[in-house]
């Protein structure tokens, strides 16, 4: 079977791993977990993927005390914001502080008159300020929509399939304590970090980076 579907991977790393009984175990088990640490990160080697597929957009609206509810505006797959600017015309994008030092900027927690100017998140809310109802202009990274059917693909599945394939048998040989649990441990985050380094060429149009010294008069 080809691995272009969520049954391709499955099956694939069974044949990989000679291991056919645990078809099920690598949909229900290995690759939730191997998607936790896509997302997340694990230890100092594995980063976590954030490229273009990932990106999501909308205008958020604040309740009436300057708060947004994540879930709620973003969804459950939220994972952390890119951006986030008040639509009043001229208006920067918004500066992201410490909860504490939020809290200290009573002047504008005071206010109720947009555009806002900062914000911070506690558990699953952003906290803006001025507390205004001005609607935001947000970006932010979410989640691939979940993988059930067998025939369910995603940007992963049809872009670089070889990061699940990994993922799902560095997760299989810590099951099985298999020694070969490292190799793949290894292959899951070059695939990662080269996802991650690819996405960041193209948005710079493939362009390298130059430095450039500065000349003082």
């Amino acid at each position: 079977m080809a691995v272009a579907t969520f049954a391709g991977i499955k099956t694939a790393v069974a044949d990989w791993l000679e291991r056919t009984d645990l078809t099920t175990a690598i949909g229900a088990d290995f690759f939730p977990l191997m998607q936790s640490k896509m997302y997340y990160g694990h230890g100092t080697d594995i980063k976590p993927l954030r490229i273009r597929g990932m990106v999501d957009s909308a205008t958020l609206t604040p309740d009436s005390g300057g708060t947004i509810t994540i879930t709620s505006a973003c969804g459950a797959g939220w994972l952390e914001f890119i951006e986030m600017t008040p639509t009043s015309e001229g208006a920067p994008s918004l500066n992201y502080i410490e909860p504490w030092a939020f809290r200290k900027e009573t002047d504008m927690l005071t206010g109720t008159t947009g555009p806002q100017n900062v914000y911070t998140i506690e558990g699953g809310l952003v906290y803006l300020a001025p507390a205004a109802v001005t609607t935001i202009a947000a970006k932010w990274y979410e989640k691939f929509t979940a993988l059930s059917a067998d025939s369910d693909v995603d940007w992963i599945v049809t872009n670089a399939p070889q990061v699940y394939m990994d993922g799902c048998l560095m997760e299989a040989c810590a099951y099985l304590s298999d020694a070969r649990e490292a190799q793949f441990r290894a292959k899951f985050a070059a695939g990662i970090l080269a996802l991650n380094l690819n996405d960041r060429r193209q948005r710079s149009a493939g362009a390298t980076p130059v430095a450039r010294p500065r000349s003082y008069a």
